[in-house]
């Protein structure tokens, strides 16, 4: 008898069953209906909550929350004070975190954050900002109406 195999942790988004636009292309239903809203990727949560133990996957849920908001918090005073180089590196910790927790949206527009930082469109990432801040407020609505995020 062989020993039974840990299942692999869940990866980023672009994970078999999507196509590389991250469409679900998956002949199989996903338990999550949020798989049709972009704000979540449910299948990316779903493959979470079936590796760690409930508990676990509960204080990962409310961690990621956690930071996103501190990220945010941090990502506004550095828009304030006009710190192109900080906004870009806070783009980036949020593009990361976020896809990771299957938060759609928020990648999206953190990428395209970071990308207009890193080309040096300060005039750009400063105005494009404050769009972060709406799809995280969608995104933990979202993830609250899933699993009750405070």
């Amino acid at each position: 008898m062989g020993r039974a195999k840990r299942p692999t942790p869940p990866g980023p988004p672009h994970h078999e069953g999507r196509s590389r636009n991250g469409e679900n292309i998956d002949a199989g239903e996903s338990r999550a209906e949020e798989d049709k809203d972009p704000i979540l990727d449910g299948k990316v949560l779903d493959d979470w909550e079936d590796f760690l133990p409930a508990d676990q996957f509960r204080e990962l849920i409310d961690a990621q929350v956690q930071g996103a908001r501190e990220c945010l918090q941090s990502l506004k005073i550095a828009v304030e004070n006009g710190a192109l180089d900080e906004v870009g590196e806070l783009a980036h910790v949020m593009k990361s975190t976020s896809g990771s927790l299957g938060m759609s949206q928020v990648q999206a527009v953190a990428a395209d954050l970071e990308a207009a930082c890193g080309e040096g469109h300060g005039a750009i990432a400063f105005e494009m900002a404050p769009n972060i801040d709406d799809a995280m407020t969608k995104a933990i609505n979202a993830l609250d109406k899933r699993y009750g995020v405070q």
